[in-house]
């Protein structure tokens, strides 16, 4: 059984685009590398996790 997890990040700068990053399907004791960026400072970066 696979889970989906995927990155948000909101951006600290009103003109810099907040991100959802693609989701990634994660098996189990599988490790995945999920990245994104800002262009300044990030005001906070959360993953949400869905069950398949």
């Amino acid at each position: 059984m696979s889970d989906i997890v995927r990155l948000h990040t909101e951006c600290d700068r009103w003109w810099d685009i907040d991100a959802d990053g693609s989701p990634v399907e994660v098996g189990p004791a599988q490790t995945v590398r999920l990245t994104d960026r800002c262009w300044k400072e990030v005001r906070r970066a959360w993953v949400s996790h869905h069950r398949m």
